[in-house]
């Protein structure tokens, strides 16, 4: 089972670091909450095998930020690191902090603004397209099959109305929802969706809201959804009245 090392704060503002043993990290970090523990870092440094022999890999740090590129949830612009701004060049929206232990600023107060360009992108993304052509085409053959083509364009028009649909949920959580410090729960790949062969990147996040969780996801194909882990603290954005329409703040790409 793995073996955890954790810096946490307790009550009195005590700093403490030491160890734990969990299956994940989401669980070290719900066994240290219990005990009424803030946790600030937390680094895998063991496994242990059921077998005779303790297998005992390389110290792997959970969370601390990929050498890589920081990328613009908003218009997917790299921004190399070391990254020294909080905002993007390019679209100016909110860019997210690299995954670790810090959740990092809350979310301004609504009515927040978010870039134009992305309400844009969201409104009109693939599915949209997608299912315009489908509708059209199925209307442009249904003149010369006696309506039956008319089916294709029921459900393009089904494929539109889905797409606008999530779009706007996700618009209005991120305009006007209120804020829930939430955490990832699995960081993974969607197999309900085959593109080419490949499953998009799967994050599952959760908040609390009147006692109890709330869940939401985040499907893409940016590969550094994988840098995240369960346990990790974030922001989510969630409009109250239908928790279903919820978002992570500042959004990934």
């Amino acid at each position: 089972m793995p073996v955890f090392q954790y810096d946490a704060t307790d009550a009195q503002g005590v700093a403490i670091t030491a160890e734990i043993t969990a299956v994940d990290a989401l669980a070290a970090v719900e066994a240290l909450r219990a005990k009424g523990l803030a946790v600030t870092r937390i680094v895998q440094t063991a496994s242990f095998d059921s077998g005779s022999d303790d297998h005992m890999p390389s110290p792997q740090s959970i969370g601390w930020p990929p050498d890589r590129p920081t990328t613009c949830g908003w218009c997917q612009t790299q921004v190399p690191p070391p990254v020294t701004v909080t905002n993007c060049p390019n679209c100016g929206g909110t860019l997210p902090l690299p995954p670790g232990p810090d959740r990092g600023p809350p979310p301004p107060v609504t009515p927040r603004p978010i870039p134009r360009a992305f309400e844009h992108k969201l409104k009109y993304g693939a599915l949209f397209w997608f299912g315009s052509a489908v509708a059209l085409i199925g209307l442009l053959i249904s003149v010369s099959t006696l309506g039956f083509s008319l089916i294709f364009t029921g459900v393009g028009g089904l494929m539109v109305r889905q797409s606008w649909t999530t779009a706007s949920n996700r618009i209005a959580a991120l305009k006007s929802g209120a804020t829930g410090e939430g955490e990832v729960t699995f960081v993974g790949y969607d197999e309900t969706l085959t593109v080419n062969g490949k499953h998009p990147y799967l994050i599952r996040y959760r908040w609390e809201h009147d006692g109890r969780y709330c869940q939401g996801q985040k499907t893409t194909w940016d590969a550094t959804a994988l840098d995240h882990f369960p346990g990790e603290p974030l922001w989510v954005v969630f409009v109250p009245e239908d928790t279903r329409k919820s978002a992570i703040w500042p959004p990934l790409a």
